[in-house]
């Protein structure tokens, strides 16, 4: 088909949940770590028909032509729009391919070893002792710091907690550059495990009454990837029969807060 071609509403919804499909799922590849290379780009180039001026002036006026108190209109609009956000996405997609590219080609050296970014993003996230992490300094200067009044109880259960957390040496008021250290709560590791952060979330869940591991249209991704994003997600790449729920346990609370 070139182009040019306009399809019906109904023939262009159909095409459209095809190309959301495979966006949404190129997408999971990449934030897991299945692939190296984001090529978003492609899929654009291969559903160019769906985003054109004429197919988009088809839709506003099939928009206009239907019943204002009927549902139709508002299915025709919602197509209208998704195509008015593909124009943009063609316009896009290939810096956006290279910005993405660029973050997963990055290393970086952390004690000798050579690192993806993400790699050492999720290293960095569990270590057990404050001063072994990157130095903050050179970003304090571009961030503002702000203080807020609080009660002598908060006061009391925050210096006892930063001083376990980041040790007897550090800044009377630690700013907001500390806070993903602070709130994995690292003395209480041995309590959240990251063995057992997928065994007692999914029993939780089930106590609960869901049974994610029996939902076929829930996938989930719980393996460890040197590529794989560190921060959790939810992927609908295709709802509600294709669901994903992706995490990357690294030990402590935060692992056990992601997924729940």
């Amino acid at each position: 088909m070139s182009a040019t071609a306009v399809r019906s509403p109904t023939e262009y919804e159909s095409q459209l949940q095809r190309y959301l499909f495979e966006r949404s799922e190129e997408g999971r590849a990449v934030r897991v770590g299945e692939k190296e290379v984001s090529e978003q780009a492609a899929i654009v180039a291969r559903y160019a028909d769906l985003f054109s001026r004429e197919q988009l002036e088809a839709l506003r006026s099939a928009e206009d032509e239907a019943d204002a108190d009927s549902g139709e209109r508002e299915r025709l609009y919602r197509l209208r729009k998704a195509c008015e956000a593909g124009l943009l996405v063609a316009e896009l997609a290939e810096r956006d391919d290279a910005l993405e590219n660029a973050i997963l080609a990055a290393r970086v050296t952390f004690r000798g070893e050579e690192l993806p970014l993400r790699s050492a993003q999720a290293r960095l996230a569990i270590l057990t002792d404050y001063r072994e992490a990157i130095s903050l300094r050179e970003l304090e200067g571009a961030l503002v710091d702000a203080a807020e009044k609080t009660g002598t109880s908060f006061v009391a259960l925050r210096e006892r907690w930063f001083d376990r957390l980041l040790g007897s040496e550090r800044a009377e008021h630690p700013t907001s550059h500390h806070s993903s250290f602070l709130r994995r709560l690292t003395p209480l590791d041995s309590t959240y495990t990251k063995e057992r952060s997928v065994e007692v979330c999914l029993e939780t869940l089930e106590r609960l009454g869901f049974r994610l591991a029996d939902d076929p249209n829930i996938r989930l991704d719980l393996d460890d990837r040197p590529q794989k994003s560190p921060r959790a997600c939810v992927i609908a790449s295709d709802p509600p029969q294709v669901v994903h729920l992706i995490t990357r346990a690294q030990g402590g609370l935060h692992d056990y807060q992601a997924f729940l």
